[in-house]
């Protein structure tokens, strides 16, 4: 399960729960794909 929030200034909170049956980073890198901004993450991104 991967899971996505905004952050506590955003104006609308959104939560994004994304079911996936392996811990592969293709994982995030698939939903993020074309997204620019920041991440913030609690494992190492590379």
């Amino acid at each position: 399960m991967w899971v996505y929030r905004s952050n506590e200034v955003s104006e609308q909170v959104v939560v994004i729960y994304d079911y996936q049956a392996r811990r592969s980073r293709a994982c995030a890198e698939e939903l993020l794909a074309g997204y620019q901004g920041y991440l913030q993450c609690d494992v190492q991104c590379v």
